[in-house]
């Protein structure tokens, strides 16, 4: 191929080169020669090896070029979503946070069975789910969707569930399939919704003789406490009403009596049995325990000199503590506990694959009160949970014990900032909901709230109105890089462009506000926002058709009396025999149709008038005896015949 005119043209003008190296005209002209000889002798080629080049330059500049501005929404791009939420991903940790499925293919292993369904990413469309060894927390305002995303992660959690409401909305949604797999224990001592008995009984004492057991019941029943709201945990062991109700507790066990009797004795500032239970098993009580009860009551005795204001300030801790026996229904409640039935029994719950146990109460803040009771029951199975995690393969529970506690700060408080950061590599699973930060901070304190959340992936519903909480959200969510592009036309009528760059935040407060129904913003760690959006669960597919069979049945319950009444008429009509009437359900069923000896009695029943006589029958004469049959053939065929 000869070489253009204007290619020979940059030679003679670039040629010409002092120092004795290659002149920059001789190497273009040498790399013109080159390519043309490509394109001559091997044109596919060629245009193949540029076509790839050129889709490698344009992968890069997507990957990597101009990385200040790469992912300029904010929001997480699609590989962040899928290494830290996606199926893949939680499946191939698998032999990590479930020992047992370690050599389960993953086409055969549900994502359920390692990870909580929050929906699909709304940028990348990545179906979204959150591992089971980290715990969420949900915020919410009352009607914001909390209940109905918790519904879902009791309904798809692999193993056993503990849930808390102060509404009926978690057992109705969720007991009848929970039921299809494995027991539903309810705990209902206040009779919320009137109709949802309670079937299981507890009682805190039982136990309590073990020192170890005191303490920890102790903790839980004054951690569940409005007297305790906003303390810190250290705050419990060394006030003066912890060192007084757990010596209570342990004498009571030791007596075999119940939280009533301690209830009882926290109304005697002076003297209280207990002393006397000390005093009689004096070679088994726990060192000091008996020096603390006394030295506490010493100072109510006549004649003491010292202040009362510890004694007074810890027994009225104790009388707002037991507010919630003062309702009948929860005293028979404990009573049933030491009945020949027995109480609850821990370690089956535990062992268990997908028992279910729902604590259903109201306001803790009130008379009556339940949080306390609430709060023992809860951190008891917790803290059995994670002795029993100790002893398993992997030291985790598998399946995972599932923990999810709605309005958290109101019916069951527990120590959720020291759970949230211990349950990730025991098998825990804690998810708890609350209506926002200040209701978090109310009741744990400000410093337990943050580190609360802190250690949770936080889900955030629509509806928040609290100012602060809202800019401090938009904060998490980080900045992002905006181009806003300028156009301009010159005096010869050309146009250009032009691009300014401005910072602003990926998610403004009144954004996360305005979040959808059925949308969650995630925030977790040093990871991107991500928004979602899940499926109720009342739109789930399972759910409805639980709801599908449930209406066959009952309509088929309605329809079985009307088609019983149907054949009962149409034997009337047809035979003109009444049929008996209907038999009780502890009776044999009466056969409607008139039986053969019936009919017959019906034909033979004399009529009006007399029938001719009957002629007399002839006589029978005997036949004679039958030939003998010739012998049969065998069977089969025969050959010769053919």
């Amino acid at each position: 191929m000869p070489t253009p005119t204007s290619m020979t043209a940059i030679h003679s003008t670039l040629s010409e080169d002092d120092t004795g190296l290659p002149s920059f005209g001789e190497s273009l002209d040498e790399v013109w020669r080159t390519a043309s000889h490509l394109i001559t002798e091997s044109p596919l080629e060629t245009l193949a090896a540029l076509a790839l080049a050129s889709g490698t330059l344009y992968a890069y500049h997507k990957a990597f070029g101009d990385a200040e501005f790469r992912g300029g929404d904010g929001f997480a791009t699609r590989r962040q979503v899928r290494k830290n939420f996606g199926r893949r991903a939680l499946l191939n940790k698998r032999r990590i946070l479930r020992p047992s499925l370690a050599d389960t293919p993953t086409r055969r292993l549900p994502t359920t069975e390692v990870g909580i369904p929050l929906g699909r990413d709304k940028k990348t469309g990545v179906e979204v789910f959150s591992p089971i060894e980290n715990s969420n927390g949900i915020i919410s305002p009352p009607g914001g969707g909390k209940t109905a995303l918790m519904c879902g992660m009791i309904l798809d959690a692999p193993g056993p569930v503990l849930a808390a409401s102060s509404k009926l909305d978690l057992y109705e949604q969720t007991a009848h399939l929970r039921a299809e797999a494995g027991r539903v224990l309810v705990f209902n001592p206040q009779a919320l919704g009137g109709d949802v008995p309670s079937t299981l009984a507890w009682d805190p004492v039982i136990g309590c003789r073990d020192p170890e057991v005191a303490l920890r019941r102790t903790r839980f029943l004054l951690w569940g406490s409005p007297a305790t709201k906003g303390l810190k945990e250290d705050d419990f062991w060394q006030s003066a009403s912890f060192k007084v109700l757990k010596s209570f507790l342990w004498a009571a066990d030791m007596e075999g009596l119940s939280l009533l009797d301690v209830a009882a004795w926290s109304k005697m500032p002076t003297e209280s049995p207990a002393t006397r239970i000390y005093e009689k098993y004096a070679h088994l009580a726990p060192f000091g325990w008996k020096e603390d009860l006394e030295q506490t009551q010493a100072s109510a005795k006549a004649g003491s000199t010292s202040k009362t204001t510890t004694l007074d300030n810890v027994f009225l801790t104790f009388s707002m503590t037991f507010l919630f026996l003062s309702a009948p229904p929860i005293v028979d409640f404990i009573r049933s506990a030491h009945g020949p039935a027995g109480g609850f029994d821990i370690d089956a719950f535990l062992d268990s694959r997908a028992d279910t146990i729902y604590l259903l109460g109201r306001d803790a803040q009130g008379a009556g009160s339940i949080g306390p009771l609430f709060s023992a029951l809860t951190g008891e199975v917790y803290e059995a949970s994670m002795l029993r995690a100790s002893r398993m393969p992997g030291r985790r529970n598998d399946p995972p014990i599932q923990y999810d506690l709605d309005e958290v700060a109101v019916i069951c408080p527990v120590p959720l900032d020291n759970w949230t950061a211990d349950a990730r590599g025991h098998g825990n699973v804690v998810n708890w909901a609350a209506q926002g930060r200040e209701q978090l901070y109310k009741r744990f304190g400000k410093e337990t709230g943050k580190a609360l959340m802190g250690n949770c992936t936080m889900l955030v519903l629509g509806g928040v109105t609290d100012d602060e909480h809202l800019e401090s959200l938009s904060k998490l969510c980080g900045r992002r890089k905006r181009r806003d592009p300028t156009h301009s036309t010159s005096a010869d009528g050309r146009r250009s462009t032009s691009y300014t760059y401005r910072d602003e935040p990926t998610l403004r407060p009144d954004e996360i506000k305005d979040l959808d129904n059925g949308e969650i913003l995630i925030v977790r760690g040093k990871i991107k926002p991500v928004i979602t959006r899940f499926t109720p669960v009342w739109n789930r597919k399972d759910v409805k058709a639980a709801e599908r069979a449930e209406r066959r049945e009952a309509r088929g319950d309605r329809r079985t009396p009307w088609r019983r009444l149907t054949a009962h008429r149409a034997v009337t009509e047809l035979t003109d025999v009444e049929p008996e009437a209907w038999t009780t359900p502890d009776e044999p069923p009466v056969n409607p149709l008139p039986t053969q000896a019936a009919l017959h009695s019906a034909r033979t029943t004399e009529p009006d008038h007399e029938p001719p006589p009957t002629p007399p029958e002839p006589p029978v004469t005997p036949e004679p005896p039958a030939a003998e049959a010739p012998p049969t053939p065998p069977r089969g065929r025969n050959l010769g015949a053919f």
